[in-house]
This record gives C-alpha cells, structure tokens and sequence, in this order.
C-alpha cells in the first residue's frame, strides 16, 4: 500500500470511529433518560476512545513520513 493509501485508510477508520462513538454517546443518553444503567454502554465508549487514540497518532506518523 502506497504512502497515500495507508493515510486515506486511516483517516477513513477514524471517521467510522467518530460515527460509531457519536451512536454509543446517544444509546448512553437515551438509556439515561430512560433511568437505566449505562455502565456498559460507557465502557464500550471508553474503549472506542482509547482505540482512535492509537489511530491518531498512527495517521500522525504516517502524515510526518510521508513528508
């Protein structure tokens, strides 16, 4: 995989990361309004914020080298 392309993969894993932690941020509010536990949903939105982290800073890297 070109240079580019590992940059564009990247970028586009973090875009589906940001769709899919904007959903978990819904399903913890709806289930708040609702009056129940949310410690799961919360969980699972933790790791998805620690996940996209690592692919920042992946996509960081890459952007230096391809420089």
């Amino acid at each position: 995989m070109t240079d580019e392309a590992e940059i564009e993969q990247v970028r586009r894993t973090i875009d589906e990361g940001r769709v899919h932690i904007a959903k978990q941020k819904e399903i913890i509010a709806e289930r708040e309004a609702a009056g129940s536990d949310s410690s799961e949903p919360r969980e699972f939105l933790l790791r998805l914020e620690e996940g996209m982290q690592g692919y920042v800073a992946q996509l960081e890297t890459l952007e230096r080298q391809a420089r």
